[in-house]
């Protein structure tokens, strides 16, 4: 593949990441049922621990984005786009007709001290507690 062709697909990329957090929004603002908890006896066990906000926060983006140097052809990275978009359909399906909220107790243990729980609160104010389930960060990296 020519130069070119990857800095297209790059930009392309952008947009779509871009755009597609517009219809991540939308449903969580928009369910079409009051979310529900979803929970398992093994959560309890799972220490808080905050600095993991910036894996979660800063790995997701240059994964996607590495999708296109692993592209062989433009049709090839045509057939990933689409994929994604596919994956977002059924997404928006589970997130409007059967949305899944994390328990409120969860956040309620960011306290804001240091630069972890600060940016992890930063975070929280853009990501509401629904669209949990499934979720968007693992499996655009399958």
């Amino acid at each position: 593949m020519q130069t070119i062709d990857r800095v297209i697909q790059l930009v392309v990329s952008v947009f779509l990441i871009v755009g597609v957090y517009q219809f991540y929004f939308w449903c969580q603002r928009n369910p079409i049922t009051q979310p529900r908890e979803f929970r398992l006896a093994i959560d309890n066990h799972i220490p808080y621990r905050p600095r993991w906000v910036w894996i979660y926060s800063f790995l997701y983006y240059p994964i996607i984005v590495a999708v296109n140097w692993t592209v062989t052809s433009s049709r090839h990275y045509l057939y990933v786009a689409i994929s994604y978009a596919l994956l977002l359909v059924f997404q928006m399906a589970f997130f409007t007709l059967l949305p899944v909220a994390t328990p409120a107790e969860w956040r309620t243990c960011n306290t804001g001290r240091g630069r972890s729980e600060r940016f992890l609160a930063f975070v929280q104010t853009f990501d509401a507690r629904s669209n949990s389930f499934p979720s968007m960060h693992t499996s655009a990296r399958c």
